[in-house]
């Protein structure tokens, strides 16, 4: 590739997409295009619904998404894009540029797929899950199965100028702790090439899911409320979001 001068770079307009939790825009100032964000968490803390919560905003907002979800059939996305779009009080009937496959796929199949999305339908952003379930093609046994995953779908992202937004499972590291609900980057399974590739690092907890349902210092309720931890933002600082959760569903309290 032939080295480019700053003056000659052609800067965009609109280089990223919101999640439309305000929120969290304001901490992570949304996804930027050609950048990877991870978003982690363990089982029953929500972090499909998160996603899946995301997405349905975006396409409210006119945005084209793609959802690569190999472990989650038609009828049950169907039933939770529902969930979600009765939430908000929207329509199943509106025009919904929501592009999704369910099928299993290596990462050149997944490649292809997003290059065609992309020339045919503009799409502006991909979500995948998860990182431990792509399938990886002339891996050597001794390379971690993670690391190499992280560090193709961070090479996709820049070579389609495209967010990619991909989920991942944490250890069973927390559960020893004496605050379960406390994650971290380390959590993460194949943490250090994830921390080195990933533009944006969200971990997801719920303390009520440990049985907490207040804060010990100042006593408020944390029923039907999930943590979004930004462990590693690019573009500001870390911090910790507080989401409402319910019936599936992520939500900015009231």
């Amino acid at each position: 590739m032939t080295p480019q001068t700053l003056q000659n770079i052609q800067l965009d307009s609109n280089p990223f997409i919101p999640s439309y939790f305000e929120n969290l825009d304001r901490t992570i100032n949304g996804f930027y295009k050609s950048n990877l964000t991870v978003v982690g968490g363990r089982p029953c803390m929500g972090v499909r619904s998160f996603v899946l919560t995301m997405a349905c905003k975006q396409v409210w907002a006119g945005k084209r998404v793609a959802c690569f979800f190999m472990t989650l059939v038609n009828n049950i996305l169907a039933q939770r894009v529902s969930r979600i779009y009765e939430h908000y009080n929207h329509s199943m009937t509106e025009r919904s540029p929501l592009f999704y496959c369910d099928h299993r796929l290596n990462i050149d199949s997944l490649r292809k797929e997003i290059e065609r999305l992309r020339n045919e339908n503009q799409i502006d952003i991909v979500y995948v899950e998860s990182v431990q379930g792509i399938e990886l093609s002339n891996m050597a046994d001794n390379v971690n199965h993670e690391s190499c995953a992280i560090k193709l779908l961070w090479q996709l992202s820049r070579d389609f100028n495209i967010p990619v937004v991909v989920t991942s499972t944490l250890s069973r590291a927390p559960e020893s702790r004496e605050a379960p609900y406390e994650v971290g980057l380390s959590d993460l399974r194949g943490s250090s090439l994830i921390e080195a590739y990933a533009d944006t690092v969200l971990l997801l907890s719920r303390p009520e899911y440990y049985n907490v349902t207040e804060e010990l210092v100042t006593g408020m309720s944390l029923k039907n409320s999930a943590n979004v931890y930004v462990e590693k933002n690019s573009n500001g600082p870390k911090a910790m979001i507080r989401l409402k959760y319910g019936n599936n569903v992520f939500s900015l309290f009231p």
